[in-house]
């Protein structure tokens, strides 16, 4: 572990391209994802009823 951080040290313009080029990506990436304005969620819910006798809630 330490050979690659002192690789990513050593070698720092690489690091910092490979930095922006990820960042560059990322934010193409997210502005051509569609997107809708309200989407449809399903929430999933579970009901558990259980019934006694002689019990009051």
């Amino acid at each position: 572990m330490t050979g690659f951080i002192n690789y990513a040290i050593s070698h720092a313009r690489l690091t910092l391209a490979t930095l922006a080029f990820l960042l560059l990506a990322g934010l193409v990436a997210y502005q051509t994802i569609p997107k809708e304005a309200e989407p449809d969620v399903k929430v999933p819910i579970i009901y558990v009823q259980l019934t006694q006798r002689g019990i009051s809630p």
